[in-house]
C-alpha cells in the first residue's frame, strides 16, 4: 500500500461535513414540518376557544335572533384577540335544537392568507376550511 492511499484511508476530516449534508435536509424538514403544523393547530385551537366563548356567550339570549346578535357581536369582537385569525374571515352558523333548549354554533374560519402558505411547496396542506362547532344545552 503506498503512502497516498494511507492517508485517504485514515484522514477523516471531511466526515462531519458530510454527515452533515447528509442528515441537515432531513432535520430542516421536520423543523419546518413541526413549525408549519404548529401554526395549523393553533389556528384550530384558537377558534374552537372563539366558539366556545361565543357559544357561552348566546346563553343571555332569549330568542334565537337575539342569540344570533350576541354570539355575531362576540365573534366580532374576540376574534381580533386570537393572532392567527383574521376577523373578517370568521362566520357562523346557529341554530336552535327541535327542544328548544339546546344552541349549536357552527364556526367557519376560510383565511385568505394565513403563514401556512408558506410552506405549501414543501409541506402537504390539507384543506384551509378550518371548523368548530360547540353546542349549549340551557337548564330550565
Amino acid at each position: 500500500m503506498s503512502e497516498r492511499e494511507h492517508i485517504f484511508e485514515t484522514d477523516r476530516s471531511g466526515a462531519s461535513a458530510v454527515e452533515f449534508a447528509l442528515i441537515a435536509p432531513v432535520l430542516i424538514f421536520i423543523l419546518v414540518a413541526i413549525f408549519g403544523y404548529g401554526l395549523m393547530f393553533m389556528t384550530a385551537m384558537s377558534l374552537n376557544q372563539l366558539g366556545a366563548d361565543a357559544a357561552r356567550s348566546t346563553i343571555a339570549g332569549l330568542s334565537l335572533e337575539e342569540k344570533r346578535q350576541l354570539a355575531s357581536s362576540h365573534l366580532s369582537i374576540a376574534a381580533s384577540d386570537y393572532i392567527l385569525l383574521e376577523p373578517d374571515a370568521v362566520t357562523f352558523n346557529l341554530t336552535e335544537g327541535a327542544d328548544r333548549r339546546t344552541t349549536k354554533l357552527e364556526v367557519i374560519y376560510q383565511p385568505e392568507s394565513h403563514p401556512i402558505r408558506y410552506f405549501e411547496g414543501i409541506l402537504p396542506i390539507p384543506d384551509m376550511t378550518f371548523r368548530s362547532t360547540q353546542s349549549i344545552r340551557e337548564h330550565r
